[in-house]
């Protein structure tokens, strides 16, 4: 198992890539327009793409709570012939952070980072429900 879940924190490292990504692109812009930006953060009157950021930096910290959670307790309850589900997990968890900001970007139809909200929320909302019902159910999961 100790392996397992060397592996699995190991994965975790791509899945604080949309963070660093945010956190840098929020930084760049407040670098950039100091005095609409950067020097006020609690300002009411921001640009949108600056408010689309940092929503997207807030949801993507909690997921990634979530996520890293999931990921972990997968990691020790899945199976070796199951264990595939770690890395899709995080890849999916990834592009789905990335799918989210594109579709937060389009102001004209909000509707599009429902994609990418989903693709990031389903499959660890499914490992999370999965570990609950092996630690529920299986008495081998808790042994393990």
């Amino acid at each position: 198992m100790s392996a397992r879940l060397l592996f699995a924190v190991r994965g975790l490292v791509f899945s604080v890539l949309p963070m660093i990504f945010f956190v840098l692109k929020i930084a760049t812009m407040r670098m950039a327009k100091p005095f609409d930006l950067g020097n006020n953060p609690v300002k009411q009157k921001t640009h949108y793409v600056f408010d689309v950021y940092t929503r997207a930096l807030q949801n993507t910290l909690e997921q990634t709570i979530v996520h890293i959670v999931n990921i972990l307790a997968l990691s020790t309850i899945l199976t070796p012939e199951y264990f595939f589900f770690v890395p899709l997990c995080i890849f999916w968890f990834v592009c789905g952070r990335f799918a989210f900001i594109f579709g937060y970007l389009d102001p004209k139809i909000p509707g599009r980072r429902v994609y990418g909200f989903l693709t990031t929320s389903l499959p660890t909302a499914g490992g999370i429900l999965y570990c609950v019902y092996q630690l529920i159910f299986n008495s081998s999961a808790i042994d393990a």
